[in-house]
């Protein structure tokens, strides 16, 4: 029985919206003037308790599909300087590297002396001739 109105709080704070990785206090205010607040745990031990868990098992959630889309945004700026590099003709420059790449959304969070974009570079132009401007 007790398991079951676990299950209920949770429910209810799911359907309150409590945000992953916030505090009790900061949350309360969106659920303790409902009714059922109280009515479906009446120990105020166990609501905290289904509260921490429940923010705890979000948090862990939500900073794995952070770490994902961290992961997901490197991977395709590494393929932004892949690519912008495979289009330069040998012996170009990082100046001609964001000159040519400046407007592709990949890069955005690249810094511009990256040294991924330098060690590209320099395979690229391996035994090429330095270009003259």
């Amino acid at each position: 029985d007790l398991e079951g109105r676990k299950e209920q709080f949770k429910a209810f704070l799911l359907e309150k919206g409590v945000t992953p990785g916030s505090s009790w206090e900061k949350e309360l205010k969106k659920f303790c003037f409902d009714g059922r607040y109280k009515s479906i745990l009446p120990n105020m031990a166990d609501r905290r308790a289904v509260f921490q868990g429940l923010n705890r098992a979000d948090a862990a959630k939500a900073h794995e599909q952070a770490r994902k889309a961290g992961l997901g945004k490197k991977a395709a700026a590494a393929a932004g300087i892949k690519e912008g590099v495979a289009s330069l003709p040998p012996g170009s420059s990082i100046d001609d590297f964001w000159a040519k790449c400046k407007s592709d959304p990949r890069l955005a969070s690249v810094d511009r002396e990256d040294k991924r974009i330098a060690a590209a570079l320099k395979e690229h132009n391996r035994g090429a001739p330095p270009r003259r401007p």
